[in-house]
């Protein structure tokens, strides 16, 4: 399948951009998730927090 008349840069711009817009969609949800979570103690929100 030719897309765009074999223009050979044309793929792999859609590509690239499709997989950078899903990433800012997953960091979106990410913080809108966070956000509406409820209050929890910061210690137990950082990264690399001791168990």
């Amino acid at each position: 399948m030719s897309w765009f008349g074999g223009a050979g840069a044309a793929t792999p711009v859609l590509v690239l951009t499709g997989w950078a817009v899903a990433g800012l969609v997953l960091l979106a949800a990410g913080a809108t998730a966070r956000r509406r979570r409820p209050d929890e103690p910061a210690a137990a929100s950082a990264v690399g927090a001791a168990a």
